[in-house]
C-alpha cells in the first residue's frame, strides 16, 4: 500500500495504470519508479512487458548505475561513466 501510494505523490499515473491493467505486477512499477526520468521508465516497463528483464534483474539493481546498464542493454547504448542514463551513440 506504501508503494501505490508512493507512485501516487509521484505522479507515476502511467505505471498505476499499467499495475491496474495487469500489465506489470506492483513491485515491478515500485522498482521502474526508481529510475530516473520518465523515458528510463517507459523503457523498462517495455522491457518488463517483452520479457527482456525481469523481476529478479530489476531486483538486482544497486542503484542507477545497474538501471543503466540494463537500459544500456535494452538500447544497444553503453551507459557513460557516472551516469544513470545511457549515453548517445556517436553518429
Amino acid at each position: 500500500m506504501k508503494d501505490i501510494l508512493g507512485m501516487l505523490k509521484n505522479g507515476e499515473e502511467r505505471l498505476l495504470e499499467a499495475v491496474l491493467h495487469g500489465k506489470i505486477p506492483v513491485t515491478i512499477a515500485t522498482m521502474i519508479s526508481g529510475a530516473s526520468d520518465e523515458e528510463s521508465q517507459r523503457l523498462l516497463m517495455e522491457a518488463y512487458e517483452r520479457k527482456e528483464v525481469t523481476q529478479k534483474t530489476l531486483g538486482s539493481s544497486n542503484g542507477s548505475s545497474t538501471s543503466a546498464a540494463i537500459l544500456g542493454r535494452i538500447t544497444g547504448r553503453a551507459p557513460a561513466a557516472g551516469c544513470s542514463a545511457p549515453a548517445r551513440k556517436a553518429s
